[in-house]
This record gives structure tokens, C-alpha cells and sequence, in this order.
């Protein structure tokens, strides 16, 4: 398991029409709980930035597709896990 403790800001355009038709789970805004972006919940769509707050966790699971839209992107000022 890796765990990033920075502030980041990952930005990028990237379309997976064949992942985002049924399931996906459209995301955006800050994340002020711990949470996990599992399997089950993918593909996300970053459909504007995301922020995980200072104290906060985002856990990614294996596996998970997450795609960002336009200029929307990622600032972590909490923890970023893979895992």
C-alpha cells in the first residue's frame, strides 16, 4: 500500500467513453470524511475538482478507473491512498 501525504494538483482530460455509459459515479467538491472509491462505484468521473481536506482520506482501490473531465482535477491537502 503507498500513501502520499502532499498537496497536489493533478489535472488532465481523459475520456473512456466504453467506462462512463452504465455505472459511473460522477464526483466533485471536497471531500471532508474518509472515503473510498471502490470497484463497485466505478468508473468516477471528475466532473469538476475534487479536494480531499487536511485530516482526510481518499483511498483508491485496485482496479478502479477514475477519469477527469475537461480541466476538472485532483488537490490532495490530506492522504491519497492506493489500496
Amino acid at each position: 500500500m503507498r500513501t502520499h501525504h502532499t498537496s497536489v494538483l493533478l489535472t488532465g482530460f481523459m475520456l473512456l467513453w466504453p467506462f462512463s455509459a452504465v455505472h459511473a459515479t460522477d464526483v466533485s467538491g471536497t471531500i471532508t470524511t474518509d472515503t473510498t472509491w471502490t470497484v463497485d462505484g466505478a468508473p468516477y468521473n471528475v466532473i469538476d475538482t475534487v479536494t480531499v481536506a487536511a485530516g482526510m482520506e481518499l483511498v483508491i482501490e485496485p482496479g478502479v478507473v477514475v477519469t477527469f473531465v475537461g480541466a476538472a482535477g485532483l488537490v490532495v491537502n490530506g492522504t491519497l491512498t492506493e489500496g
